[in-house]
């Protein structure tokens, strides 16, 4: 049975679709567990990294998910489902500037992202 390691990128997948199970069944601390373990097999998992960010959001651990929002945005600097939730996760956190830094990088490349701009009008709202 050699060869594991060509089955590595598989049960990454595998893993991180667990957690989304776990997530969707609001099962959080294994939803977790699960997108960690993908991310030991392969640390470079974007989707494994976002959907840890989500969770690790939902669960009100918001240094937690920005990293993760971070690190996705790392590796993938255009991946603007993470910039929208990074900036989200610093909206819930209380640093709307970071928040409306985030929201105008979106913006400046996709002006018509109408998620963006109700979080920039959010953001914009709070600050009045």
């Amino acid at each position: 049975m050699g060869g594991h390691r060509q089955e590595d990128p598989d049960i990454a997948t595998a893993r991180n679709n667990l957690g989304n199970a776990y997530a969707y069944r609001n099962q959080l601390v294994k939803a977790i567990s699960e997108y960690q373990a993908a991310l030991r097999i392969d640390p470079d998992y974007l989707t494994a990294h976002y959907n840890l960010g989500l969770v690790y959001g939902s669960n009100g651990e918001f240094d937690m998910a920005i990293a993760e929002f971070q690190e996705a945005l790392r590796l993938d600097p255009d991946y603007t489902e993470a910039r929208y939730y990074l900036a989200f996760t610093y909206l819930n956190k209380g640093n709307a500037d970071m928040a409306q830094k985030e929201v105008e990088l979106i913006l400046r490349m996709q002006p018509d992202y109408y998620k963006a701009q109700q979080l920039l009008n959010d953001i914009l709202t709070k600050r009045n």
